[in-house]
């Protein structure tokens, strides 16, 4: 959805599909409950906040994934769920927000909406999309297969070009039926795969769709 919403806010026309009924169910991010990364009042820094990623870490942190978090992390924050999606992050008395400590962080920098943090981003988030005049959403369809030259071009000798793809095939479930989707950037965003183990918490849409679209690498 923040993929769908960038693009539509620069002026680009975007089809955003889903194969729920709704956006916000389903998706691990709704269930998450604790708060996310903002900054201290005071004292905080890039640098503080990435020796605790760190120190939680254990030695297992891959840095140059911590070190964007860090730097980039407080200020899409502020931009972009507080700023651009109006997220109801709980305040104090006072209007200013309710930031709390928790977990291996050194410092109070924790933003929340008492303890259904991920619902609330997941509902402004989906609010933007669906109010958005250049998304045009499709629920309870199912990418079935990308649109790939190397797949579906009628020249044999495509299968030797760079990888390129024109879309996907789309079922609509309700009325099994399956047409192509025409783009000129198709963008898989899929969540996890955690319905590939035998015991999960994942949701049962956690399937590792996007895994499955990998165009095979000629003569590898």
């Amino acid at each position: 959805m923040s993929c769908a919403l960038r693009a539509a806010d620069h002026g680009l026309q975007v089809v955003l599909l889903t194969n729920l009924p709704s956006l916000v169910e389903g998706s691990n991010t709704s269930y998450a409950q604790g708060g996310i990364i903002y900054r201290a009042p005071e004292g905080d820094s890039p640098e503080r906040l990435l020796q605790d990623i760190e120190t939680a870490g254990a030695g297992l942190v891959y840095r140059p994934a911590a070190e964007q978090l860090a730097r980039r992390g407080p200020e899409l924050v502020e931009k972009y769920l507080i700023g651009r999606l109006g997220v109801p992050f709980d305040r104090a008395c006072d209007g200013a927000l309710d930031i709390t400590e928790e977990a291996a962080h050194s410092l109070p920098r924790i933003l929340h909406v008492k303890d259904l943090t991920g619902r609330a981003i997941s509902q402004s988030m989906t609010k933007a999309v669906e109010n958005h005049p250049n998304i045009q959403l499709v629920k309870r369809a199912t990418a079935v297969d990308l649109l790939m030259l190397s797949h579906h071009s009628q020249d044999p000798l495509d299968v030797y070009k760079p990888p390129t793809c024109v879309g996907a095939y789309v079922l609509h479930q309700e009325t099994g039926e399956v047409e192509p989707c025409l783009a000129r950037e198709t963008v898989l965003a899929t969540g996890g795969l955690g319905q590939i183990y035998l015991h999960t918490t994942n949701p049962p849409v956690a399937r590792g769709d996007e895994i499955a679209f990998f165009p095979p690498v000629p003569g590898g």
